[in-house]
């Protein structure tokens, strides 16, 4: 499933990096990761998944939301 995540509270290089490591944890394929936005991709079907990433990056102090998720 590719996922679209729209990301608020990010302001540098180090915290698109938090995030990535976060994603890259979760054994998501990072396809990208911008101060306002994450594309990535999970196994079909792991939406639990996708859930804990989110959980993961709000603990770091971010905003983070589904905006878009493709089968």
């Amino acid at each position: 499933m590719l996922v679209k995540l729209s990301l608020h509270g990010l302001r540098c290089k180090a915290c698109i990096s938090a995030v990535r490591s976060v994603l890259e944890e979760n054994d998501a394929i990072v396809i990208g990761v911008t101060l306002k936005s994450a594309e990535f991709e999970v196994p079909d079907g792991d939406t639990g998944k996708i859930e804990k990433i989110v959980r993961e990056i709000e603990e770091l102090g971010y905003d983070a939301k589904i905006v878009e998720i493709q089968r």
